[in-house]
């Protein structure tokens, strides 16, 4: 199934993704290491495949997941923190805080004259454990 379907789908059903706590990430390394940080805390899906999506989406609805991570390969979710640790700025969207974890000065930089262009925040983290307390504080609410 392709983004336009699922899109169309989830148009037809309401848009109940919406409804859905969603932390997205640039790279699955980082995304698989906050499962297993936020697996001790709360229930979680991981979306990392367009071809499951709709159905990961639909399952984490009606089981009432706690939250919903997914990769850069998944661009038609409104996430509630964007988080950056490659050269994709593909995940960045309008008024969604972008939390780094970036070693690279270039990259650093990139991301930096990108998001003042567009005027976004973003906030830069040292240490992964430190960029996983303000993931969660930032999304439990």
């Amino acid at each position: 199934m392709d983004e336009k379907e699922i899109i169309a789908k989830l148009n037809d059903e309401n848009n109940f993704h919406l409804t859905l706590k969603v932390i997205q990430f640039s790279e699955d390394k980082l995304a698989l290491e906050f499962i297993n940080y936020l697996k001790q805390y709360n229930s979680f899906i991981y979306i990392d495949d367009l071809d499951k999506a709709y159905d990961l989406l639909k399952k984490a609805y009606i089981e009432k997941i706690d939250y919903v991570v997914c990769n850069n390969q998944i661009s038609f979710l409104l996430p509630l923190v964007s988080v950056i640790s490659s050269d994709d700025l593909s995940i960045i969207k309008p008024f969604v805080p972008v939390f780094y974890y970036l070693k690279d000065n270039i990259l650093i930089q990139k991301l930096k004259t990108y998001c003042h262009k567009s005027d976004y925040k973003f906030y830069s983290f040292k240490t992964i454990n430190n960029l996983f307390v303000a993931i969660r504080e930032l999304i439990s609410f």
